[in-house]
This record gives structure tokens, C-alpha cells and sequence, in this order.
């Protein structure tokens, strides 16, 4: 199987996870990215994407439900899919695509896991699996931003679960678990 042929069937399992959260949108943007979906980024971000033509997989947000306006709380996220065993170039290649895009989620899928070394390197590293900034005030050290965690998921029999070694930001980590463990 293509890794393009594991773009629709992952955005699927995806959709079917966030919109127990929320209102969900997702775009294939591997080869190219949408113009409605360009709406959602910086104009910097997307000059940088035309220049390059270089895209994540996919692309989409989430407006969780809340009594907040959509635009408040819209949550952006990519992702990327790939076919074999997972790597180190894979996992930056998902950090690029998530601190470029300024997303608030990034997930790296694919049906393989690392390797038992990869993961366990990640384990006890778990700092390679963050983006985003965090950046201190000279006046009272106080932290503005905040760091994220790319979500490592295994895709299999149509469905994702989490990397269970390795911690994730999902905003649909709970609804999982509860559906797996009753």
C-alpha cells in the first residue's frame, strides 16, 4: 500500500475521534494546499508553504464544543502519515509542519511503530517529541506560550490508537481511552 493510500481511510478515523469533541475540518494538503484552507493560517506561514511547495499531509481544526466564539478556541493541527517503520526524519518533518503552521496539535501516524531502539531513545527524551515556544520575560521570568507534544498514533484495522510509551496532547486522548477501557 502507497502512502497516499493511506490519506483518506486516516482522515476518516481522525474525523470520526474529533467530532466527539467538537466541529472538525480536514484537508489532504500533501501535494497541494487548499485556498480555504489557507485561510487558517498567518499570511507569512502560507507565503513560506507557496514558496516551498512543501505541504503537511494533512491539515484541518477543531472548535471544541464550548460556550466560546469558533474563532476563540479554533485548534489547528497537521499531520503525517507515513507507510513503514517510523523514524527520527519523520517526527521532524511533523515538528517543521506543526511550528511553521503554529498548530496547536501535530500527529505522526503510520501502521508501523519505531523501532524498539527509537522508542525507547524517545522514551527518555521525550523533549524531541515537543514544538512550540516558550519564551521568558527579562522582567519577572514569567513563561509566555507554551510547549506542545507531537502525538505519535498507530493506525491499524481502520482505527488509531496512541503509542502507549510516549505522552500526547490529543484533544481526543480521553475519549479513546474511555471507548478502550470502557
Amino acid at each position: 500500500m502507497k502512502e497516499t493510500e493511506l490519506y483518506e481511510p486516516i482522515k476518516t478515523a481522525l474525523e470520526v475521534n474529533f467530532r466527539r469533541r467538537g466541529e472538525c475540518t480536514i484537508w489532504i494538503t500533501a501535494k497541494k494546499f487548499p485556498e480555504d484552507a489557507m485561510e487558517h493560517l498567518s499570511s507569512e506561514a502560507a507565503s513560506i508553504l507557496h514558496k516551498e511547495k512543501t505541504y503537511p499531509d494533512l491539515f484541518g481544526f477543531l472548535i471544541p464544543n464550548s460556550d466560546d466564539p469558533p474563532d476563540f478556541n479554533k485548534k489547528t493541527f497537521v499531520v503525517e502519515i507515513k507507510k513503514g517503520k517510523l523514524n527520527f526524519r519523520d517526527l521532524y518533518q511533523t515538528k517543521r509542519y506543526a511550528e511553521l503552521l503554529r498548530t496547536e496539535y501535530g500527529f505522526l501516524i503510520s501502521q508501523e511503530r519505531f523501532s524498539v531502539q527509537g522508542l525507547n531513545y524517545l522514551v527518555s527524551h521525550q523533549y524531541m517529541l515537543e514544538f512550540g515556544s516558550t519564551n521568558i520575560l527579562p522582567i519577572g521570568g514569567r513563561k509566555i506560550g507554551e510547549r506542545k507534544t507531537i502525538s505519535v498514533m498507530i493506525y491499524e484495522k481502520n482505527s488509531l490508537r496512541f503509542e502507549p510509551k510516549l505522552p500526547n496532547d490529543s484533544p481526543f486522548a480521553r475519549t479513546m481511552m474511555e471507548r478502550a477501557f470502557g
